[in-house]
């Protein structure tokens, strides 16, 4: 076999998060064939795997990950032109938010509210990423995967994927199932900007009308301000962006709540088109007590964001836990509402958070 396998390979400097133990086994793959090979070791040997790109959306636990841990490194990108829409095939590998700039600057709309994300584009089906009222979902026509089951490259749908807020098929009904080799884009060549989120309609109130590298340029502001730009030219933390999710309740869930906000509070609830509410994770964390800057031994909340746990130097996993962990009785103490993580948790024998 002609593949790099490594032994007890350091996972924390390849998350945002710089923090976790290594792997047992780990390799690099930068084409489907290397993914294929690399998963009939791991069956030879009896391993579990597990699979990442960016490494910014996970925490690996202190003791690693004792199977096989793939980074897909496949890149690419492909494009063609489908009457006035854009079909672009795209490498899991590649970085979102290169891949972002890269659509902006086509003129092809539907990514542009989503920069500054880090990760990988393999990532983006996942979790349904999503920021400033759009979802990946929106513009993903397909993916290209490996399924394990069926030994076998796949074609998925955007109907099979089964996309909500912050989920797919490949978080809930099937978390350890398909490998992600390439996802597949339908863009509006030439589409207007997306401006329904709050804060961009304040950004460019006043303003002339913005092009897409406007909002682009304006997203990636507002996220930087906040403290989820991970990026050298900002001041950044070392985290996972987002921990945890927004909670989508019922409406009597909702007025319970409502009761416990200022009435002058602006901008932390969104309807739904099904009749659930979205509340902002965020309002909930600092009106259970928690404040941006707080801290728990090395870990800590961003002093820009609510929703960010940060390592604030020499962080363990158990440290990000304990912290999130606190928060997460603290919210249900209050609301009887349980947030949940956005992040994915490596490594973890059992979930620590429960």
């Amino acid at each position: 076999m002609s593949l790099r396998i490594q032994e007890n390979v350091p996972l924390a400097p390849l998350t945002t998060f710089k923090v976790g133990g290594p792997a047992r086994y780990f390799i690099e793959a930068e084409t489907s064939g290397e993914v294929i090979e690399a998963l009939q070791f791991a069956g030879e040997k009896k391993l579990p795997v597990c699979v990442i790109g960016g490494g910014s959306n996970i925490l690996v636990s202190d003791d690693g990950f004792k199977g096989l841990v793939i980074v897909v490194k496949i890149k690419g990108i492909r494009h063609e032109k489908s009457g006035d829409n854009i079909i672009a095939a795209v490498g899991a590998g590649e970085d979102w938010s290169k891949f972002v700039e890269f659509a902006v600057g086509n003129g092809w709309a539907g990514l542009e509210t989503l920069s500054g994300i880090p990760g990988s584009v393999g990532g983006a089906p996942v979790q349904n990423i999503g920021a400033y009222g759009a979802e990946a979902s929106h513009v993903i026509k397909e993916v290209v995967a490996y399924d394990l089951e069926k030994h076998g490259v796949v074609r998925l749908d955007k109907k099979f994927m089964d996309f909500g807020y912050r989920k797919s098929i490949f978080n809930t009904k099937h978390p350890n199932r398909y490998i992600i080799l390439e996802v597949v884009f339908e863009f509006k060549n030439g589409g207007e900007p997306s401006l329904v989120y709050h804060d961009l309609k304040l950004h460019f109130e006043g303003k002339p009308k913005p092009n897409l590298k406007d909002v682009h340029l304006a997203v990636v502001e507002i996220r930087a301000k906040k403290g989820m730009v991970i990026n050298p030219k900002f001041e950044s933390y070392k985290s996972a962006g987002s921990f945890f999710k927004n909670p989508v309740v019922s409406k009597d869930v909702f007025e319970k709540v409502q009761q416990k906000v200022d009435a002058t509070a602006a901008n932390w609830f969104w309807p739904q088109p099904d009749g659930l509410i979205k509340v902002s994770a965020a309002k909930l964390i600092e009106l259970s007590g928690f404040k941006k800057g707080d801290r728990l031994g090395e870990a800590g909340i961003s002093p820009k964001h609510a929703l960010s746990l940060i390592n604030l130097g020499n962080a363990k996993a158990a440290d990000i836990i304990a912290l999130a962990k606190k928060i997460i009785n603290g919210v249900h103490d209050k609301f009887g509402i349980k947030i949940e993580p956005e992040v994915l948790l490596i490594g973890f024998d059992k979930n620590p958070l429960i």
